[in-house]
């Protein structure tokens, strides 16, 4: 063991308070430097948060947009092969029936799709998808009470494709 004088004693006991003493004062720097700092760039700290949050929102309307993907998929894989399209064949008629109807092309036929559509004329391209479209949220479709194709809640106004 080492032999400490008094004096050695204090002034060891001196040092360790002026430590100690320097020490809280630097902590205390520390924070005040810390809440500069914080103040300074409290500006661009809050205008970061807004780009999150905006972020936030953009990747939230993504996912709901990626919710729509297997509708989208589903209405995808429609699709209407050309010969079921351009192959019609007019029903036999028996041949005691005085009545022959006429083969007309199907680009000169003018025919309404709803009741009370006399006026709109959907051609060959419409014609194809729009038998098939049967949902009223997504796609195109007849709104009945407002008498107009709709796609959503919006009214479509078209003629011909």
């Amino acid at each position: 063991m080492v032999n400490v004088t008094s004096e050695e004693a204090k002034k060891l006991d001196e040092i360790e308070k002026k430590l100690i003493k320097e020490f809280k004062e630097q902590i205390r720097i520390d924070e005040k430097e810390q809440e500069f700092i914080q103040k300074i760039n409290q500006p661009v700290t809050s205008a970061i948060k807004n780009v999150e949050g905006k972020i936030e929102n953009v990747l939230s309307d993504n996912q709901n947009l990626m919710n729509l993907v297997p509708v989208v998929r589903q209405f995808a894989d429609i699709s209407i092969p050309e010969s079921e399209v351009e192959e019609f064949e007019l029903p036999k008629l028996p041949s005691s029936t005085p009545f022959r109807p006429r083969i007309i092309e199907d680009s000169t036929i003018v025919e309404p799709i709803s009741p009370g559509t006399t006026d709109i004329i959907i051609g060959e391209i419409g014609k194809k998808f729009l038998p098939r479209a049967k949902d009223d949220k997504f796609g195109l479709y007849w709104e009945r009470k407002k008498k107009s194709f709709m796609i959503g809640n919006l009214p479509v106004n078209f003629e011909h494709n």
